[in-house]
């Protein structure tokens, strides 16, 4: 495994995903985040008015090793259902969160921790990670 974030790990926190940020919460500017590298896992936190959103990536050493951390997590999360059309593999929660696979990234965005229903177009948690997710993903593909 490389010794720096690869390029999909570099793209979570990427400028280009915060027009979406922007759009759905109505705001002027993209909210703050944090970012950070470690043991190949890069957490994205974004601190919300309404709450804290966290998208990360974890790059494995192999797609099978990436496909037993999807599994894992997976299994942490608990009750969820799978999603067609995202990365190779995905599956999602109804609390709000969606993970998908791609090669040997696993993309994890956490909305879990935001409302219900927020932002200026009412977003749901589910729906807002899924269309973060699918961002990240269309970068990664375009990368």
């Amino acid at each position: 495994l490389a010794r720096h974030p690869s390029t999909p790990e570099k793209m979570t926190c990427a400028a280009a995903h915060h027009t979406t940020l922007v759009q759905v919460l109505g705001q002027a500017a993209t909210p703050p985040s944090t970012a950070s590298w470690r043991n190949h896992l890069v957490p994205c936190t974004y601190r919300l008015p309404m709450g804290t959103l966290l998208a990360s990536v974890k790059q494995s050493s192999s797609p099978a090793a990436a496909k037993v951390y999807f599994q894992a997590l997976r299994t942490r999360l608990g009750t969820t259902h799978r999603l067609d059309g995202l990365g190779q593999s995905s599956y999602g929660t109804l609390a709000g969160t969606v993970v998908l696979i791609k090669d040997n990234d696993t993309l994890t965005v956490d909305a879990s921790r935001l409302p219900a229903v927020f932002g200026k177009q009412q977003s749901q948690r589910f729906d807002f990670a899924y269309e973060l997710a699918s961002d990240i993903l269309g970068c990664w593909t375009e990368g």
